[in-house]
């Protein structure tokens, strides 16, 4: 598939479409689960401090497909089935742990659970009470779900979402909760400058015919649980 990749603003500066994006996304979440399955050492910490750039990254493109979606509970009901084919895969590099009361971990349950969150704080958005009471009660499903990365994920949608009209403030704002919660001043402003330079109107533009669109978005989805499967392997046959 090829991407009309050089789509430039009027400055000349490149922008990333969502695919591009996801790709990147991709590529650190797997350099990460490398190290975590131990195919590949933890130099430096290299391996999982890139693997942060992830979440940040697919949180902003789940609140873009939120604002972008056509029909909110089919976008909801395809992360609930990729949660549900991913449960296994995901156990094969990160086994149940004691303090999780819940046997869904993978990032999947976090996304649903982040989705529900930027609706219900769409659907109440005039109502201080109800923001802060949706806020609370979706903290509280975090822990006991025990959902990957916490509620981490939910803070930074909150921030995408309700400053999606003021792109520095969404910007810095992300930075600061990125480096709260990783101390790594560096790879948050690598986040930023990629968020920041991430256009929705290139993604309609790219040279894809319809169903070309559909398999993509599709593979997005099945790669995340078979990316934990050929891990297990490789790591079986070495």
């Amino acid at each position: 598939m090829k991407i009309k990749n050089k789509i430039v603003n009027n400055n000349g500066e490149k922008l990333l479409s969502s695919n591009e994006l996801k790709t990147i996304a991709i590529i650190c979440m797997i350099i990460q689960h490398a190290m975590y399955s131990g195919l590949i050492k933890n130099y430096y910490k290299l391996p999982e401090i890139i693997g942060t750039i992830t979440m940040p990254l697919i949180t902003f493109l789940l609140v873009e497909g939120y604002i972008h979606t056509k029909n909110i509970y089919k976008y909801f009901l395809r992360l609930v089935i990729a949660m549900l084919i991913s449960e296994f895969p995901y156990r094969l590099i990160f086994p149940i742990m004691p303090q999780e009361r819940f046997y869904f971990g993978n990032i999947m349950a976090t996304l649903a659970l982040t989705l529900v969150a930027v609706y219900l704080f769409d659907t109440v958005k005039n109502n201080l009470f109800l923001i802060g009471f949706s806020f609370t009660l979706i903290i509280i499903l975090t822990n006991i779900l025990s959902t990957d990365y916490g509620f981490f994920p939910i803070i930074l949608a909150f921030n995408f979402f309700f400053f999606r009209d003021n792109p520095a403030i969404k910007l810095i704002i992300c930075y600061l909760i990125y480096i709260t919660r990783y101390s790594n001043f560096l790879i948050g402003l690598i986040i930023i400058l990629l968020i920041g330079m991430f256009n929705n109107n290139l993604t309609n533009k790219e040279n894809l015919a319809l169903k070309q669109k559909e398999v993509f978005k599709y593979s997005y989805y099945l790669i995340y649980p078979l990316h934990f499967i050929v891990l297990k392997i490789i790591k079986l046959i070495i």
